[in-house]
């Protein structure tokens, strides 16, 4: 797991204005969402993407700094998940692990606008006697968790942990059975060579 400072305080400031120049719809637990994905139906584990149009424009920037990154180096995200948290709404996200069918190894989120912490609970114990591990949140970091920390352990943040409004971007790359040699290559195929024009990337 790695927390590293992404962006300036001037950066921050550009890119919570285009966030906000884009519509939020209301999404779980109180918060406000902006999908850039394929659309996903995890139980029949089937994917739509006639819709799909990549990543937005602002994304190109921060994921070509992401990759200069050595655990980042070769990442290509086709998701983008943007949540708005209010304490006004008692936002927060319920502890869980994200889904390791279509998602692969590695989970970045940069934090803006606020701090918080997000928590890690050893997900082979008992709800009621987990291990927990707080991590920080600064605004401008960004974590990225991948191994352990995405596949064994559990993540949560508390709406009681929101003290002041905060924006989270999430990036997700594709798993191994959308990669080569894997049986939804293909599927993976169309995926980036939608999100490579918009991001620029070779």
């Amino acid at each position: 797991m790695d927390l590293i400072t992404l962006i300036y305080t001037e950066e921050e400031k550009n890119l919570i204005e285009q966030l906000h120049c884009q519509e939020w719809t209301l999404s779980q637990s109180g918060r406000l969402k902006q999908d850039f994905s394929p659309q996903v139906n995890y139980k029949r584990r089937k994917i739509k993407f006639d819709n799909y149009k990549g990543l937005p424009a602002y994304s190109k920037a921060l994921i070509k700094r992401m990759r200069e990154l050595e655990i980042l180096k070769d990442f290509i995200p086709v998701a983008q998940t943007n949540l708005e948290y209010d304490p006004l709404r008692g936002a927060g996200i319920d502890r869980h692990k994200d889904d390791d069918w279509i998602w692969g190894d590695r989970i970045s989120v940069l934090s803006l606008r606020s701090d918080t912490v997000i928590r890690f609970y050893n997900s082979e114990r008992s709800i009621h006697d987990s291990f927990v591990l707080l991590v920080p949140l600064p605004s401008r970091s960004l974590l990225v968790f991948s191994g352990l920390a995405r596949y064994d352990w559990e993540h949560a943040i508390f709406y009681s942990d929101i003290i002041q409004k905060r924006i989270s971007i999430t990036w997700r790359e594709l798993g191994p059975l959308f990669k080569n040699g894997g049986p939804e290559e293909h599927i993976g195929s169309i995926l980036k060579h939608k999100v490579l024009p918009t991001l620029d990337l070779s």
